[in-house]
């Protein structure tokens, strides 16, 4: 015996009942030691460290400055002599503070980190986080894989897209882009200024692509009950605009037996007078002709006519009976009527032949060219 309160044990101790150690307060309290009835020899070792020992439902060894709390009623528990007993680490009885581990497989395994507000992997497919109360919590989750899957994160602040589960959408807020590139790049968002859906490429062409051999479609819907439709803009922004520039081309395009692309037919749109306040433009529609994808076939608006008829060929006009006629008549109105073999032409509010040989009375042609 050292003093009245610190003992030494050289080689070893053997009691026949408890240890009994009173404290630095002699009072009605102590902490004893005690064994269960041991059933063979067992032997309990001290490690050569400094600590403390931990008490409850783990047996263990505390290392200084470390921290091991522990609710009573609640465990560590690892495996036992048969390992198929669930390994957990438990913080509460009630809340989201526990750790599972299952010996040979994943099982109900579930990782609590930060208590009722951390994050948790559950049954090896789930990744979350409990909102501020508690009592919500965001899952990332991971179906049963049919290969190695790998999913990495740019290197980049961000904000992940998440598809609707119900509805499949893929939702974004206002202003917030899907990029698609680099350099060149491609991209689709919403424009709250402007209130406009905005499609934009910095590359010089912009293509829809179809590879299958169903007809494809493109639509432009309107859902609303007004009068007025969907409405197909085109803009040539340029800084630096001129007369005759031109604007626009619509090309319709197709292979031919070379299988070579040939614009068959197209729209083009020009300026001829840029001045504020006296804008004006043309207009043609051009059509492949023996070879040539060039030929102006209409052109509105031109220098010294409102509609000019191109080529070398010829327009066919309407043609009908007389009682076929438009039931209400405009002056300026020519039609082939089919009944007297005649042109004719509504003018001064009525129905007047236009032209006819003078041998045999019949109209002089099917059709008028314009040259």
């Amino acid at each position: 015996m050292a003093n009245d309160k610190n003992f030494k044990v050289k080689h070893g101790l053997s009691l026949a009942e408890n240890l009994v150690f009173e404290g630095s307060t002699e009072d009605n309290f102590e902490t004893t030691v005690g064994v269960t009835d041991p059933t063979a020899d067992n032997t309990i070792t001290f490690p050569d460290k400094q600590g403390e020992i931990i008490v409850g439902n783990l047996a263990g060894f505390k290392e200084q400055n470390v921290d091991i709390s522990l609710t009573h009623g609640n465990y560590i528990k690892f495996g036992g002599e048969t390992q198929s007993t669930t390994n957990q680490i438990n913080s509460s009885s009630t809340g989201n503070g526990y750790l599972y581990f299952t010996t040979g497989g994943i099982g109900n395994t579930r990782l609590t980190i930060s208590g009722d507000y951390g994050t948790i992997l559950e049954n090896g497919l789930a990744y979350g986080w409990f909102d501020s109360t508690g009592n919500y919590i965001t899952q990332l989750q991971a179906e049963n894989a049919t290969a190695t899957r790998t999913i990495t994160l740019p290197d980049a602040d961000g904000t992940v897209v998440l598809k609707d589960s119900t509805t499949n959408d893929i939702h974004l807020e206002n202003d917030e882009k899907i990029v698609l590139g680099d350099s060149d790049y491609f991209e689709i968002y919403y424009d709250s200024t402007s209130s406009e859906s905005v499609i934009k490429s910095s590359a010089a062409d912009l293509k829809f692509l179809r590879t299958n051999d169903t007809v494809p479609s493109f639509d432009f819907v309107a859902e609303n009950d007004g009068f007025v439709g969907p409405t197909f803009n085109t803009m040539h922004d340029s800084t630096t605009p001129a007369n005759g520039d031109w604007i626009h081309t619509y090309s319709m395009a197709g292979n031919n037996d070379a299988d070579q692309a040939v614009a068959y037919a197209s729209f083009i749109a020009f300026t001829r007078d840029i001045t504020d306040g006296s804008e004006d433009g043309y207009f043609k529609i051009r059509a492949a002709k023996a070879g040539n994808i060039n030929v102006d076939h209409l052109i509105i608006n031109d220098t010294n006519a409102d509609v000019k008829v191109g080529h070398t060929g010829a327009v066919l006009i309407s043609n009908g009976t007389t009682a076929e006629r438009p039931s209400t008549g405009e002056n300026g109105m020519i039609r082939y009527n089919t009944d007297n073999e005649r042109l004719e032409g509504y003018v001064d509010s009525g129905w007047k032949e236009v032209a006819t040989e003078v041998s045999t009375g019949k109209a002089i042609a099917m059709a008028i060219v314009f040259g």
